[in-house]
């Protein structure tokens, strides 16, 4: 289903797609990278849609998945 949303929305004109989920994306990990890169390299028209995803949602100093695609802008916050 987030590979399923992220298509949806670079396919559907979205210029940003902004992520804060926890961490029950690891098992479709394969195909949620997909969707990321095929956003960044074909969205808008090839321009690349953006893709921000949260580092984590717990206070660590991890960053998490799918924070830790190269292709995503990675954000954090401190308490």
């Amino acid at each position: 289903r987030l590979a399923n949303g992220i298509n949806f929305a670079w396919q559907n004109g979205a210029a940003i797609i902004n992520n804060s989920w926890g961490s029950n994306a690891i098992e479709q990990q394969g195909l949620i990278n997909d969707a990321i890169n095929n956003a960044v390299t074909q969205g808008r028209g090839g321009l690349g849609t953006i893709v921000i995803c949260i580092t984590h949602n717990q206070s660590t100093s991890t960053i998490a998945f799918p924070s830790n695609n190269p292709q995503t802008i990675a954000v954090g916050a401190i308490n």
